[in-house]
């Protein structure tokens, strides 16, 4: 089972058969699961904005509830839910993903992630500045 995991800075990182503790130390903390627009599920860190870990603009326009939140720190992909756990994806899936990763950061991500630090300065205090 293959998950991908999406870094703050547009690295993406593939997971073969991770255990909790993986997924823990992906995420940097306790996991947290999240619904994604096309209806895939990730996990992120439960506490993340709470440690103030950095945006991850390719996570957040991914999120269902990016128009109300955001993401902050790691998120890996698993995929749909296949029974009582998640399915994985596949290399296509994968691929797809990276690809989207590749082109969120060459739309100038700066500029971008600089309007959304503004927009959600306030909740995180200036800490992820």
């Amino acid at each position: 089972m293959k998950y991908l995991v999406i870094n703050p800075d547009f690295t993406t990182e593939i997971l073969e058969d991770p255990t909790l503790t993986d997924l823990q130390n992906a995420v940097k903390g306790s996991i947290e699961g999240v619904s994604l627009r096309n209806g895939d599920s990730a996990y992120i860190n439960e506490e993340g904005k709470l440690q103030a870990l950095e945006l991850n603009l390719a996570a957040s326009l991914l999120f269902e509830n990016n128009m109300d939140d955001f993401i902050v720190g790691p998120m890996i992909i698993v995929g749909k839910l296949a029974g009582e756990d998640y399915a994985g994806l596949s290399d296509v899936e994968i691929d797809v993903y990276e690809s989207y990763v590749e082109e969120t950061d060459r739309n100038n991500p700066e500029e971008v992630q600089e309007y959304i630090k503004e927009q959600v300065g306030n909740f995180l205090g200036g800490r992820n500045g």
